[in-house]
């Protein structure tokens, strides 16, 4: 009779601390600020199109997990439209930045989205 006790509280009791370590982790100041949604409309002007710039931007956006779209202009630059958390559209940006030949970015703060899911190219 102990032996089923055991194992029918141990799941509850892993459980309830993993819902201890999450409701710590929401209450940590450190999340608060760094959890703050943003959306930003951005516009790339240099050597973007044709480097897989896009492709490449969709791959970074998917792995910090934001949400939007890029696409190619016919002027020759790239569009953009992303959110997420505050933090990871700043890692976003700066990884192009380092790896493409950006001459201009021009970023817009736009307001929140609600319902996008994933982050894809558009044609």
């Amino acid at each position: 009779m102990k032996f089923r006790i055991l194992i029918v509280l141990l799941p509850l009791c892993l459980l309830a601390g993993q819902e201890l370590q999450a409701q710590k982790a929401i209450k940590s100041p450190r999340n608060s600020v760094s959890m703050e949604q943003q959306r930003y409309h951005v516009f790339f002007t240099g050597k973007v199109q044709g480097v897989y710039f896009r492709a490449t931007t969709q791959e970074y956006a998917r792995e910090l997990q934001l949400t939007g779209w890029v696409r190619n202009l016919r002027d020759g630059r790239v569009e953009m439209q992303v959110q997420g958390p505050a933090p990871d559209l700043k890692k976003l940006l700066d990884r192009l930045d380092q790896r493409f030949e950006i001459n201009k970015m021009e970023k817009r703060r736009m307001s929140m989205q609600k319902g996008p899911v994933g982050f894809e190219v558009l044609r």
